[in-house]
């Protein structure tokens, strides 16, 4: 008996296990009733889009093309692939290898060239169908978001929601509203860093009392400079904004509204402090310390952090973070010096060891898939 792999998929995630159930019912009654044997079932929940991977349709595909099954049996040829591209590609493969996709609820014989336009056709009408529908999802997506309301995620700290009817779609959505309870505390912090205070006073104070972040962690720089940076809380709403992996990168289709939602800081501090932000940007463009990431401090052992804008310091990084242990810090100017002086008086070579470190430091950094740390520009 000729044997086939069956294979399901449901598309979002309001399907249930059902359909992959009914879909697999509808392709054993085709294998029963055309003396195909079943030997392997696979299934994948993908969102509509069809973005996501699909482990199940990738372990079948290997195990057709090394020979396992005669036939690829599918439900409807959406379910196969709706990438009309990567349809062919992947069905030019197979029947290379002599194994056939076909379709319970649409069956066509893919031997034949009459069977092999019907299959063209179709795949055009799911890509079509496909594009389509994210062109829909995208224009009503962004008409949202330009009326301002909630398209998902946490809300800031300092904001949180509230159910609103929506006239035009006649529908119940959610808006940006201010929560008393943390607002002072977002206008507090504007105000320390708009008079001068910097990201590790501030982050010191705000776990220091006892406050924690809308995740429920203690302050860091990161989850401090993610606030400040923040448009929400000058009332501009804002939509497509950076990446899944960065969120401030710059995009040219990213949706702003000033004056869609309700602002926290007044539009005086936010200017003071987004000016305050790129000049300290500027700053850190700059080379660092030529020993940043090799200091150690003498006393408690932990990496000593570069601190400072105009004049560096090598400092303690523990107590820096914790406040528990003697504060023990360096001019960064004398220190690189010092080591500097001694590896060209040990050398007797004049080296540039300052372009040579700054340079060593950009392929340490270019090669690492973690940089936190250098993120802010702050750590050794």
């Amino acid at each position: 008996m000729r044997k086939a792999a069956a294979y399901a998929r449901v598309s979002t995630k309001k399907q249930s296990e059902t359909s992959i159930e009914t879909q697999f019912e509808i392709v054993k009654n085709f294998a029963r009733d055309n003396s195909i044997e079943i030997i392997d079932e696979f299934h994948d929940k993908i969102t509509a889009s069809g973005t996501e991977k699909r482990p199940g349709f990738s372990t079948m595909v290997e195990r057709a093309l090394n020979g396992a099954y005669n036939f690829i049996l599918v439900d409807k040829q959406d379910r196969f692939e709706r990438d009309s591209v990567e349809e062919q590609v992947i069905i030019r493969q197979l029947e290379e290898k002599k194994v056939y996709v076909l379709y319970a609820r649409e069956y066509v014989d893919p031997r034949t060239p009459a069977g092999r336009l019907q299959r063209w056709i179709k795949s055009g009408v799911n890509q079509f169908y496909i594009e389509n529908l994210r062109e829909e999802i995208e224009t009503k997506t962004t008409k949202v978001a330009k009326r301002g309301y909630f398209l998902g995620g946490v809300p800031p700290f300092g904001f949180k929601l509230k159910e609103v009817r929506d006239p035009e779609a006649t529908r119940n959505r959610k808006v940006y509203v201010i929560d008393d309870s943390e607002a002072s505390l977002v206008r507090e912090i504007f105000r320390q860093f708009a008079n001068g205070k910097g990201y590790g006073e501030i982050v010191a104070w705000l776990n220091r009392e006892g406050h924690l972040t809308r995740r429920g962690g203690p302050w860091s720089r990161a989850s401090l400079v993610d606030m400040l940076r923040n448009e929400k809380y000058s009332g501009t709403f804002t939509f497509r904004k950076g990446r899944k992996h960065n969120y401030h990168a710059k995009r040219d289709d990213t949706i702003r509204v000033p004056g869609a939602i309700p602002a926290i800081v007044d539009i005086q501090t936010w200017e003071t402090v987004q000016s305050k932000l790129t000049s300290m940007k500027k700053v850190r463009s700059k080379p660092g310390p030529v020993l940043r990431g090799f200091v150690y401090c003498g006393d408690c052992g932990s990496k000593m952090y570069s601190s400072g804008a105009n004049h560096r310091r090598y400092q303690c990084g523990r107590w820096y973070r914790k406040r528990d242990v003697k504060c023990i810090s360096m001019s960064a100017a004398k220190a690189d010096g010092f080591v500097i002086s001694y590896m060209k008086k040990l050398l007797n070579e004049d080296i540039d060891f300052e372009e040579l470190a700054v340079s060593g430091r950009r392929l340490l950094l270019s090669a690492s898939p973690c940089r936190g740390d250098d993120r802010e520009g702050h750590h050794l």
